[in-house]
């Protein structure tokens, strides 16, 4: 019995058009489907050949949160890239405010960078040193 991959990650949107296009354009996921269900609509997105992003519209039942650092729960989401540099300009060139410029954390062999998409959700970026 093992896990063969990530099937999706999966994040409730609080203005469904602004993360869809959020993800496009800035992460370059492309559309996949847009699905009804029920008074809602779930919209996925490719993030890599094996790996979906999965977002729910429920802009009239949720609001914009942060996650406290010391809360329990998800802390953030990492996604391996190969050329961390490369996505620096790009997501300053999209006005996206890092919760952590790019750095080198030697101790962890990586070179990370930590931002937060349009609800709030911390993603982070990594490349190995």
């Amino acid at each position: 019995m093992d896990v063969k991959a990530v099937d999706h990650i999966a994040i409730n949107a609080v203005d469904i058009e602004q993360s869809v296009l959020f993800y496009e354009e800035v992460m370059g996921f492309p559309l996949v489907k847009r699905i009804p269900n029920g008074n809602n609509v779930l919209v996925y997105l490719r993030m890599n050949s094996d790996t979906m992003l999965e977002l729910f519209d429920h802009e009239k039942e949720i609001k914009y949160c942060t996650h406290p650092e010391d809360a329990s729960g998800t802390a953030h989401i990492a996604l391996s890239v190969s050329s961390i540099q490369h996505w620096n300009e790009h997501l300053i060139k999209h006005n996206v405010e890092f919760t952590l410029p790019l750095c080198s954390l030697e101790h962890l062999g990586k070179n990370v960078l930590l931002f937060r998409d349009p609800n709030g959700v911390i993603i982070e970026l990594c490349e190995d040193l």
